[in-house]
């Protein structure tokens, strides 16, 4: 085997567990990095601790929602653009939330991160 075709199996694999493991790291801060957000959200946004507790509540319900239709929709799409997107969504959604001031907004975006978790969890 040709010493150039080691080397680019060796990129292409060390760049998959980087995405990979970027894609971890997105999935957990944006399922479980909320939860320990509820009381910072409850003072931001001057809402009650049931009401903080949507943030979380609302990504989880999309998730529910959309984990037996949104793969199925995406099935005929290249696997390796789709979760770059997803990552991407979950990047851009994440940094919109730093700068959102009503939580209706922040409600909206984890939504949205919501619809495109079983995406990449999909495949």
């Amino acid at each position: 085997m040709p010493i150039e075709s080691i080397t680019n199996k060796t990129h292409s694999h060390t760049t998959l567990i980087f995405i990979l493991s970027f894609g971890v790291f997105s999935i957990l801060s944006t399922e479980l990095g909320a939860m320990g957000l509820i009381p910072i959200f409850q003072t931001y946004f001057n809402v009650s601790a049931s009401e903080a507790g949507w943030a979380v509540s609302i990504f989880a319900l999309m998730i529910t929602l959309c984990a037996p239709i949104v793969p199925l929709l995406c099935a005929g799409f290249n696997q390796k653009k789709l979760m770059l997107l997803c990552l991407a969504i979950f990047s851009l959604t994440s940094l919109l939330a730093i700068f959102v001031s009503s939580f209706w907004q922040l409600l909206v975006l984890r939504g949205i991160m919501g619809v495109f978790h079983p995406i990449y969890i999909s495949p």
